[in-house]
C-alpha cells in the first residue's frame, strides 16, 4: 500500500468549505493508500471533530502550530473573547473584533506573499523533517488554496526528491478577486511556474482553468488534469419529507461585490406583488450579518428575508434538503466552479443560478447544473431575476418545485469525483 503525505492547512477541525474539501479528498484517498496529514493545530468545535471520527485507521494526522503571528492572534482573540463576557460589552466588543479582524486581514494580504499564511511555511517545514521518515512517502499531495502548502510542498519534494502532485481549488496568481501589483503579479508568477515545472501532475476544477495554465506556462497539457469537487450521500437524509408554507429559499457562505453581489436579488424581491412577495422566505446565511440586516431594513425586506450568521456545516446540509429553492450567486469568472455547487445538488433540491456574467451559458457553473435536470438560471440584473422568480413562484404554488433524482447525480459523489487521481497514483 502506497503512502501519501496530504498538505493542507485547512482540516477539521477548523470550519469552512476548504476544510470539508480536504477532508473528502483524505477519506477518499484512505479507501486505497496510507494518508499522512501534515496541518495546523486548532480547535474550533463539535463538527469538526464529528468528520474527523468518520476517518478510517489508513489516516494518520500530524497537526504543527500556527505560524508565528496567527499562533499570537489566535491566542489573543480567544483571550478577548473570553474577557468581554459581560452581557452590556458583547455588541461593542464584536463591532470592534470586526473591525480589527478586517484590518488584519487586508495588512496581511497585502503585504505577505503568497498568502497571509506563510508564517506557517518554517513550522511545518521543521514538524516535516522530524516525521518524515516514520512516514516514508511515495508520493506528496498539496491543497491550496492557500498556496503556501504548494511551495511547503515543494520543499519537501526537492529536499527529498518524493514526486509531488498539486490539487488546486482555485488558481494562484490568476485568481480575479485577490488584486496584485506588477511587481508581486510577476514574482508571484515566477514561483508558481517554477512549482508547476517540478510536479508530476497539476489538478485543477475546471476546462477553462487547465487551458489557461497550458497557455500561460510551459507546461505539457497531459500533465494538467481536471478533478471536481463533489458531495458526500453519508450527509444527507433523503427520507425526510417536508412541507414549507411559504416557498423557501437559502443562501449559505460568502458574498462579495465581484464574484456574488447579492444586491440585485434584494432589489428583484422587493419590487415583487405584495401577494407574491408574502408568500416567500428567503433565508441567508453569512458572516457579515449586521451589514445585510440593514441593506434588508433599507428595502422593507425584514419579514421576507431573515438574515442569519453561517451555520454548521452538516446543519446547513439538513436545511437544503428541506428547502424549496437553493439560490447560488455565480462567478464572475469561468475559472471557478463554487464548492457549494455540489453541496447543493447533493441535497437534491432544486437550484436558481444567479450569475455575474451575461455570458452564463459558457460558464462552468451553469453547464454543471444544466447537465442533469431542469433547474433555474438568471443573469445577475433584478428584473431578470424578479421574472424568474415570478416563473418559479407560480410552479410552487400550482404543484410545488419537486425534487431532483438521485440517479441523475450520483456521479458529481466525492468517490467519482476523485477516480482520476486515485488511478493515477495507483498506475504511477
Amino acid at each position: 500500500m502506497k503512502n501519501i503525505l496530504f498538505i493542507t492547512y485547512h482540516f477539521p477541525p477548523m470550519n469552512g468549505s476548504t476544510s470539508t474539501m480536504n477532508f473528502q479528498i483524505v477519506k477518499n484517498l484512505s479507501e486505497k493508500f496510507r494518508v499522512f496529514v501534515l496541518t495546523v493545530n486548532v480547535s474550533e468545535g463539535e463538527v469538526g471533530n464529528t468528520l474527523l471520527k468518520r476517518l478510517n485507521n489508513n489516516v494518520s494526522i500530524y497537526r504543527s502550530d500556527l505560524g508565528f503571528l496567527h499562533k499570537h492572534y489566535y491566542k489573543k482573540s480567544k483571550e478577548a473573547e473570553k474577557t468581554y463576557n459581560a452581557e452590556s460589552k458583547i455588541r461593542v466588543h464584536k463591532r470592534l473584533m470586526k473591525r480589527v479582524k478586517k484590518i488584519a486581514h487586508n495588512t496581511k494580504e497585502r503585504m505577505l506573499l503568497p498568502d497571509p499564511v506563510i508564517d506557517w511555511y518554517p513550522v511545518a517545514i521543521k514538524k516535516i523533517k522530524n516525521i518524515i521518515d516514520d512516514i516514508n512517502p511515495d508520493y506528496i499531495i498539496s491543497s491550496a488554496s492557500p498556496y503556501t502548502s504548494h511551495l511547503i510542498g515543494h520543499n519537501i519534494s526537492r529536499v527529498y526528491n518524493i514526486p509531488h502532485i498539486l490539487y488546486y481549488g482555485d488558481p494562484w496568481v490568476y485568481e480575479q478577486s485577490r488584486k496584485r501589483g506588477f511587481f508581486r503579479f510577476h514574482l508571484e508568477k515566477r514561483i508558481e511556474k517554477k512549482i508547476l515545472k517540478h510536479a508530476i501532475k497539476v489538478y485543477v476544477v475546471t476546462e477553462t482553468t487547465r487551458k489557461l495554465y497550458i497557455d500561460k506556462y510551459p507546461i505539457e497539457p497531459s500533465k494538467v488534469d481536471i478533478t471536481r469537487s463533489g458531495f458526500d450521500p453519508e450527509d444527507y437524509s433523503y427520507s425526510e419529507s417536508h412541507y414549507n408554507e411559504k416557498l423557501t429559499m437559502i443562501y449559505g457562505g460568502a458574498l462579495n461585490p465581484i464574484h456574488r453581489n447579492p444586491l440585485p436579488f434584494f432589489e428583484a424581491i422587493s419590487t415583487l406583488k405584495d401577494d407574491v412577495k408574502n408568500e416567500i422566505h428567503f433565508k441567508l446565511y453569512t458572516n457579515e450579518v449586521e451589514k445585510y440586516n440593514k441593506l434588508i431594513r433599507e428595502r422593507g425586506l425584514e419579514t421576507v428575508i431573515e438574515v442569519k450568521p453561517i451555520i454548521a456545516y452538516e446543519n446547513f446540509i439538513k436545511e437544503l434538503v428541506v428547502s424549496d429553492l437553493l439560490i447560488l450567486f455565480g462567478n464572475s469568472s469561468s475559472l471557478q466552479i463554487p464548492g457549494k455547487v455540489y453541496d447543493y445538488i447533493g441535497s437534491l433540491t432544486k437550484i436558481l443560478l444567479i450569475n455575474n456574467t451575461s455570458e452564463y451559458i459558457n460558464d462552468p457553473t451553469y453547464k454543471l447544473l444544466n447537465s442533469y435536470e431542469e433547474n433555474f438560471y438568471s443573469i445577475n440584473e433584478s428584473n431578470e431575476i424578479k421574472n424568474v422568480l415570478y416563473d418559479i413562484h407560480n410552479r410552487w404554488r400550482k404543484k410545488g418545485l419537486g425534487k431532483n433524482n438521485y440517479k441523475n447525480v450520483e456521479h458529481f459523489t466525492w468517490s467519482r469525483s476523485l477516480t482520476k487521481l486515485i488511478e493515477f497514483i495507483e498506475e504511477h
